[in-house]
């Protein structure tokens, strides 16, 4: 709401590997808008109505893309994975495999991963703002500075996601929209 409120917006997306939060907000407001969102790392509560809220929101997500022909392709690109990579697991999620039978259990999870995973060394953090170089650091340490310590895990896979005898193959889908497009992957 703060930042609607003053000029902005936010969001946030998943990748593979990572997940990126931005937002945007009118430039007198910067500090109150850093000082909000640095509680997610922070402090983050895991309210247990939120938690169900954003259950909803990704099932809701990952229902939409079913019907995405660029996230279909994506699909089968995993598919096509190594089974014992990670790339080749389902990685959208729905309410059953988000746990929506448990939402205090799958809370707790959260809880638990954000402990492993949230960590100021592997994290990064960019900030723009009209104040001088100084100035925004000085605002970084002191909304920043208390974000748990430590690297996080350190990611090692024990395969490739396409090991030798995957490669060199041609894989055909058919589009749920009328267009026509190649991808070529190395």
């Amino acid at each position: 709401r703060y930042l609607s409120e003053h000029g902005g917006d936010g969001n946030a997306f998943t990748m593979n590997e990572y997940t990126t939060y931005y937002f945007k907000v009118a430039s007198p407001h910067l500090e109150g808008a850093l000082d909000r969102f640095s509680q997610f790392f922070v402090g983050p509560t895991f309210d247990k109505g939120c938690v169900e809220r954003e259950m909803k929101a990704v099932d809701s997500e990952s229902t939409n893309y079913s019907t995405e022909d660029g996230w279909r392709l994506q699909q089968i690109m995993k598919a096509t994975a190594a089974p014992d990579h990670p790339f080749f697991r389902f990685d959208v999620g729905n309410l059953g495999t988000l746990g929506a039978d448990d939402p205090m259990g799958t809370r707790q999870k959260l809880i638990d991963w954000n402990k492993e995973h949230y960590q100021a060394g592997a994290m990064r953090l960019a900030v723009v703002g009209r104040q001088s170089l100084e100035d925004l650091e000085q605002l970084i340490v002191t909304q920043f500075g208390s974000v748990r310590d430590g690297s996080g895990p350190a990611f090692k896979y024990d395969t490739l996601p396409w090991p030798k005898e995957k490669l060199g193959r041609v894989v055909y889908c058919v589009p749920l929209k009328e267009a026509r497009s190649i991808s070529v992957c190395w």
